[in-house]
């Protein structure tokens, strides 16, 4: 009590929040509650630094590895490099970085021996946490610089230099090359702060002092994705874990794109000072803050549960929805079967709900199956974190979390349950690509 009341925890909530924010205005964010005497700037001062060369680190990698890829995807527009580079990008958007991670510890310290894994003694030390955050930044990287090369290409001024003679080579690195990385560079900046908070999860996965010797049993056919520390079929525990996943996915979809499809189609149609509020104020306060930050800092205020879970994703995930739908009735707002309906005294609601929303929902549905793998993705990255699902619950975050302790004597632990994260998320990656093709009439024409 008497520490509760020094640090201000017995005060209502309300007063707990100004003081908290009073403090932050003036630099001061607190004190330890292990050790009330360590300030925790402090704490955060001295580790930042490593935090920030890992991300650093992480983006010079995907940029290494997006920007080649890219334009050669992009120059060879629907040949067999350019299928091969959306493999590989959509790989490594479906692979989360606590299943690539231990993967490359086992593959490249572990039988090869040629990288430590522990430390930060030397660059040799960083560049598998490196490649582990920079592969999902450089697969959407990829996948942007191919779409801004493809554009690029059948811009006038392209035509124009081959027809003065110049060789493909010079067409692609004087003039398309330069202008296709603009939007690059523009998302770098935006992902940057995806890239600090990533850092948190590859930070756990490289900081080990060692790896646990306990044997665990092999693969058999009564068990053939083996037994666990415990002596539960890890088959059983991973189908159980997709019942938790599409929970998890499918309610925070649903409340994620209920709540900005609400507030995105109010801002929109009203806009003024409404769209204001929204767009201008509200949408940037929580784009501001790395989700999976926000999303951690929730969980662990509300306590880890399901419901909390569900709660804190739809929280961070519901202003991506309101974006998309107040874009879109931006532009249907001004059609002439709406300005028909307002001539004929249609109510508000009525042109919204009536005629707007079902003519601009097209891109939210596709948002959605594509909102369904971040989700799955977020649950598993909260529940391996210990703020999701909570043992004996079989999840597979929290199985790949148990996993890491005896990767050297019992790989299996790890690799089924990433394989079904990963696989997962490959599929509402591909339905998500799928609807988009299909519902977009320009992706039609241009096929």
């Amino acid at each position: 009590m008497e520490l509760k009341h020094k640090l201000g925890l017995d005060l209502p909530l309300s007063s707990q929040y100004i003081n908290y924010w009073r403090g932050v205005v003036k630099g001061d964010l607190g004190v330890s509650l292990v050790n009330p005497s360590d300030r925790v700037l402090d704490k955060i001062l001295v580790r930042y630094p490593a935090t920030l060369e890992l991300a650093i680190a992480g983006l010079v990698v995907a940029l290494l590895i997006s920007i080649p890829l890219g334009v050669t995807a992009g120059v060879n527009q629907g040949r067999l490099l350019d299928n091969l580079a959306s493999v590989i990008a959509l790989l490594g958007i479906s692979t989360p970085g606590f299943v690539l991670g231990p993967l490359m510890i086992y593959v490249f310290a572990i039988k090869l021996d040629l990288l430590p894994v522990s430390g930060r003694y030397g660059p040799e030390y960083l560049i598998l946490p490196a490649v582990t955050m920079g592969a999902a930044l450089a697969a959407i990287l990829t996948r942007m610089v191919r779409s801004s090369v493809i554009e690029e290409l059948n811009e006038d001024y392209v035509r124009t230099a081959r027809a003065k003679g110049l060789s493909e080579r010079q067409v692609i690195y004087k003039h398309v090359l330069k202008n296709g990385l603009i939007p690059v560079v523009t998302i770098i900046g935006l992902q940057f702060g995806v890239l600090l908070a990533g850092a948190i999860i590859t930070e756990i996965i490289f900081s080990w002092p060692g790896l646990g010797r306990l044997t665990r049993l092999k693969p058999a056919w009564e068990h053939p994705f083996g037994l666990d520390d415990l002596g539960r079929d890890v088959l059983s525990r991973v189908i159980y874990g997709a019942r938790i996943s599409m929970q998890v996915g499918v309610m925070v979809v649903l409340i994620s794109a209920l709540i900005g499809m609400i507030i995105g189609s109010v801002s929109g149609y009203y806009g003024g000072w409404i769209d204001r509020i929204f767009s201008g104020f509200l949408f940037n306060v929580f784009l501001a803050f790395p989700s999976i930050l926000l999303a951690i800092a929730m969980v662990a205020f509300l306590g880890p549960s399901i419901r909390n879970l569900i709660l804190a994703l739809s929280v961070i995930g519901w202003v991506g929805y309101a974006r998309l739908i107040r874009g879109q009735v931006l532009k249907v707002r001004e059609f002439d079967y709406v300005t028909a309906a307002r001539a004929l005294g249609a109510s508000d609601f009525r042109i919204l709900f009536r005629h707007i929303l079902p003519n601009a929902i097209q891109p939210l549905i596709v948002q959605a199956s594509l909102g369904m793998a971040g989700a799955v993705l977020s649950e598993a990255s909260l529940s391996f974190l210990g703020l999701g699902v909570q043992p004996p619950t079989s999840s597979w975050g929290v199985m790949l979390n148990d996993a890491r302790s005896y990767l050297n004597v019992a790989p299996h632990l790890l690799i089924f349950p990433g394989i079904a994260v990963m696989l997962t998320v490959l599929a509402f990656n591909f339905v998500g690509d799928g609807l988009r093709e299909w519902l977009d009439p320009k992706q039609n024409r241009s096929n």
